[in-house]
């Protein structure tokens, strides 16, 4: 969910500028942001709890594919809470994937680990991750995923490019939007994540105002209480 608020904001600031309601609309957003940001040890008291719980269920696993399956609800709930522990689960599931010569998990679980590593600030060795990644191992819905990681890792080379560096930041932002493009080549409206893309991609067009209606849509009717909302 943090996705579309950011998404919102950014087309609100270029759709809605001039207009009177565009005020109204960034403290009514802000005011539901407070509100989550206020519940704060709530979120972390629950996390926890289902963490612990996780735990219990190691004793009763007997199989690669169960230790397989625990360990991505591991990374579920650490992904976002703790980067160091989410890492651990993402190397024991790339170990099982190799082990069991399952080519879609090895992609999915190197694309998860290029984004734990970029989002810790490890941009190059993000990047060497993904380029590990064979095609013919990416399903539809990894496509999906691979593209979005490409587009989130050259973001952020291009926010630690600096200021001297035009061309070079001018570069990473075109392969960004190159992307972007191609994960609206294949995404489909059933994806969890269609409108966050769809965000991106049409927040300075003619496309923006009803891409606006829709993710205000989701963001006032959504509970805020999933993996995903969080």
């Amino acid at each position: 969910m943090r996705y579309l608020f950011v998404i919102l904001f950014g087309t609100l600031s270029i759709s809605l500028f001039a207009s009177p309601s565009y005020n109204e609309e960034i403290e009514r957003l802000l005011s539901k942001l407070d509100s989550l940001i206020m519940q704060k040890d709530y979120f972390t008291a629950t996390k926890e709890a289902k963490i612990r719980e996780l735990y219990k269920k190691r004793q009763h696993v007997r199989t690669r594919e169960e230790s397989y399956w625990l360990n991505k609800m591991f990374y579920d709930e650490y992904y976002v809470y703790n980067s160091d522990s989410a890492l651990a689960y993402v190397e024991r599931n790339l170990a099982i994937a190799y082990e069991l010569n399952n080519k879609e998990w090895r992609a999915e679980w190197k694309i998860k680990k290029s984004f734990l590593l970029s989002a810790t600030g490890m941009l190059t060795e993000a990047l060497k991750e993904l380029k590990n990644i064979s095609k013919e191992e990416l399903t539809a819905e990894l496509q999906v995923e691979y593209y979005g990681q490409m587009m989130y890792l050259y973001s952020h080379f291009g926010q630690y490019s600096g200021d001297d560096n035009v061309n070079l930041r001018e570069g990473y932002y075109q392969k960004e939007l190159l992307y972007r493009d191609s994960i609206y080549e294949v995404i489909t409206p059933e994806d969890p994540y269609f409108l966050w893309y769809k965000g991106w991609r049409f927040r300075e067009t003619n496309g923006a105002k009803e891409t606006i209606e829709q993710l205000k849509a989701v963001v006032d009717q959504s509970p805020l209480e999933t993996r995903r909302d969080a």
